[in-house]
């Protein structure tokens, strides 16, 4: 019994190094060029065809030039340095150089909105990150109706429901100061206006 498994393990180990040496003999009688220099890149290793792939005689390329010739600058025009370029930038009359022309002076009226406005967030209510409108969503489209009709939208009051406030902020939203709640949302006093309370 024991000598039949040790045939086995015999033959085993054989057919187990057989593959390794059959791929060392292959490796060792590869062909390889005769000088011992790297295969030659065009014939991808073949002797055979380093006839067939001999480039044809022409002129030898000549050294690349990392400049541009002083004759020809890049962009048609004699190039400045850095320096030479901020030293001919136009003064200001202090004597420091210019940046280009001022600019126009600006009327705040034009850039800040006038106090009938309908824009922003109520002050009176929200905690940091929240925004009651002063107009609601509802009545935003008329508001820039009555604008666009060159009438004041702070004329007419759009007024806020605690429905359309519980549809922005399910569990209401709070009163800055207790007992300042110009809109009457707040009708419990709790602090917390259009709660589910209210």
């Amino acid at each position: 019994m024991n000598g039949i498994r040790s045939r086995r393990a015999r033959t085993i180990v054989a057919a187990s190094v057989l593959p390794v040496l059959i791929l060392i003999a292959i490796v060792a009688f590869w062909p390889r060029p005769a000088t011992g220099a790297p295969p030659d890149a065009a014939t991808h290793g073949h002797p055979g065809n380093a006839a067939a792939a001999q480039p044809t005689a022409g002129p030898t390329p000549g050294p690349i030039a990392l400049e541009a010739p002083p004759d020809s600058p890049v962009g048609g025009e004699p190039g400045v340095s850095l320096a030479e370029a901020a030293a001919s930038a136009p003064l200001r009359r202090d004597g420091a150089q210019a940046l280009g022309d001022p600019r126009e002076a600006v009327d705040p009226a034009a850039v800040v909105a006038a106090p009938g406005d309908l824009g922003g967030c109520r002050a009176e209510y929200g905690l940091a990150g929240q925004c009651l409108t002063v107009v609601p969503p509802s009545l935003a489209e008329h508001a820039a109706d009555m604008r666009t009709d060159g009438l004041d939208p702070a004329a007419m009051a759009h007024s806020w429901s605690c429905t359309e406030v519980r549809d922005l902020f399910s569990g209401g939203i709070a009163v800055r100061t207790p007992g300042i709640d110009p809109l009457g949302l707040d009708a419990d006093g709790d602090g917390l206006a259009c709660d589910p309370d209210d």
